[in-house]
Order: structure tokens, then C-alpha cells, then sequence
């Protein structure tokens, strides 16, 4: 009898263990299941960036200056073609400094478009290397395993509404760069 009950208890124990050990995984199993993940829409992010508003007046007034000079000189250049249109008998060390001045504005105007690219391009990636951290630094502080970025590049297809976090992330990136995070 002893033996039966030794048995038993013994049966009772492995599959005592064998529930715990398998209550124990599949708890495991949830959490890496369960992870935080969310996502936010990247062009909704860039655009309402502080620093994007402020990066960009100051593009405009940089850029302003410089297509005054732009439309100065081709005020120059029209002048002197209408002058050139109105004589008859066309000086031919007239024509040349006219094409002169029409190169130069040729020139001046691929000068522009050049820094206007350059000076794009610079911004816009200041700007996301920032955005970049500070997405970093929201995920860090709140417990997300994940982020991802939705954007116009189909890296997410679908998601559901809930897991969108762009205002919460939006308000804590322009918190953190006007220094109140």
C-alpha cells in the first residue's frame, strides 16, 4: 500500500512540475507576444516638428534674399533686351554684352537652384536625425519594444488605429525641443 501511495504522490508531483513547467513557458511565450509595439505617421511627424517649422522660415528668408538678387538681375537682363528691341541697327558689342548678361543670369540661376537642393537636403536631414532621437528617446521612456514608421514607402501596409501613437509622439518631440522634456 505504501508503495501505491508513493506511487501516486510521485505521479501527482511529475505532473505538478510538468504544469508548472508549462504554465511558466507559456507565460514566457505571451510576454514576448505581448510586446509593446506601436506606430507613427512619419510625414505627419516631419511636418508638425518645431524644428521643421522654424528650420524652414528660416530656408525662406535665406532663399528670399537670394531670388531678389536672382529677379534683380533678370530685371536687368529684360531691360536690356527691350532696349536692344527697340534700335533698329543692333551693335554687335551690344549683343555681346547682353548674351554676357544673359549667361551670367544662366549661370547665377543654376548657382541658386544648387544651394536651393543643397540647403534642402542639409535641413531635412538635420531635421530627421533629431526627430530620429527624440522617437528613440519616447520609445526608451515608455516601454516600447517597437516603433515602426509609417510613410508613403508602403513599409506598413496595415496597422490598427489604436497602435497609432504620431500625436503622443508629436507632443513629446516638440516638448523635448523647446527643452520641457
Amino acid at each position: 500500500m505504501i508503495r501505491k501511495e508513493n506511487i501516486v504522490l510521485l505521479l501527482l508531483i511529475i505532473i505538478g512540475i510538468t504544469l508548472g513547467s508549462y504554465s511558466l513557458w507559456k507565460t514566457s511565450a505571451l510576454d514576448k507576444e505581448m510586446e509593446k509595439s506601436a506606430y507613427v505617421n512619419l510625414k505627419v511627424l516631419f511636418e508638425g516638428f518645431e524644428m521643421k517649422k522654424e528650420l524652414a522660415i528660416s530656408l525662406k528668408r535665406d532663399l528670399s534674399q537670394k531670388q531678389n538678387e536672382l529677379d534683380s538681375l533678370l530685371f536687368q537682363l529684360q531691360a536690356f533686351n527691350n532696349k536692344l528691341n527697340s534700335i533698329k541697327n543692333n551693335d554687335k558689342g551690344e549683343l555681346l554684352k547682353f548674351q554676357q548678361l544673359q549667361n551670367y543670369y544662366v549661370q547665377q540661376k543654376n548657382v541658386f537652384d544648387e544651394y536651393q537642393y543643397t540647403k534642402t537636403q542639409q535641413f531635412d536631414s538635420q531635421i530627421i536625425e533629431q526627430m530620429t532621437q527624440y522617437i528613440k528617446d519616447f520609445g526608451g521612456d515608455s516601454d516600447y519594444e517597437y516603433i515602426y514608421g509609417l510613410n508613403s514607402n508602403g513599409n506598413i501596409m496595415y496597422a490598427r488605429e489604436y497602435k497609432d501613437i504620431t500625436k503622443q509622439v508629436l507632443q513629446f518631440i516638440n516638448d523635448k525641443y523647446q527643452g520641457k522634456n
